[in-house]
């Protein structure tokens, strides 16, 4: 039925509760509030999504589609991977280790910040952002990386900030720890990226020569801190 059925839970439906004339699909986005859009991205059969819903069947649907949107509690043994640094009335500083999701990619996922959070009790985090996955979160870290979080304690900073980011988020800092034999002891590398892809989520570095109007500028300075022998 499914391309990738992962765990699966029954949904039951009665002649009683729902009209047989109803399809598949139209059923599934009316029990589970799922847009029309969300529906389509999960692959369901054609045939399957057009029939009509039939009075006591049971279908089975994965679990991580029932889910969509919850976040899981993470397991005691990853809440050593962030830290609250310092916390007011409208924002959180968490501290994130690396190798840590910033907020979970979909309901099994519970190796994140968001899925800390719950198990430490910060389930009021959650109600922020609801509609999205990223929640209270005003920015992600990559998995790789460490460094700080903020988190919205209410849907008015949340939104404040985010839609004032440029503003209020003026400079972002980025640590890389490297080994190795460096000619040079400091420096600053000049390039420039844009955005890419269908979203504009990703960028791409280009050559000066080469940069274009919506092209931004991207600085790298750095220092030997350390001699190491290799």
């Amino acid at each position: 039925m499914h391309k990738n059925p992962s765990k699966k839970v029954i949904v039951k439906t009665f002649s009683t509760l729902y009209d047989e004339n109803i399809t598949v699909e139209n059923f599934l986005i009316n029990f589970f509030s799922w847009s029309k859009q969300f529906y389509k991205k999960q692959n369901f059969p054609k045939l399957w999504s057009e029939q009509k819903v039939k009075a006591k069947h049971a279908y089975a649907i994965p679990i991580e589609l029932i889910n969509h949107g919850k976040v899981r509690a993470a397991p005691r043994e990853d809440w050593h991977k962030i830290s609250i640094l310092e916390e007011n009335d409208l924002l959180l500083a968490i501290s994130k280790n690396e190798k840590v999701h910033s907020h979970p990619l979909n309901y099994s996922g519970d190796d994140n910040v968001l899925s800390i959070l719950l198990a430490q009790g910060r389930a009021d985090l959650l109600n922020i952002n609801v509609e999205h996955y990223d929640r209270c979160l005003l920015y992600r870290l990559d998995y790789e990386t460490s460094g700080l979080l903020l988190a919205a304690k209410n849907d008015e900073t949340y939104r404040y900030i985010r839609e004032n980011f440029s503003q209020v988020m003026v400079q972002k800092i980025y640590r890389l720890k490297c080994s190795g034999a460096f000619k040079i002891p400091h420096g600053k590398w000049i390039h420039w990226i844009k955005p890419i892809g269908k979203n504009k989520n990703k960028v791409e570095a280009l050559k000066s020569e080469d940069k274009e109007r919506f092209a931004r500028q991207a600085e790298l300075s750095y220092r030997d801190w350390e001699t190491r022998p290799i």
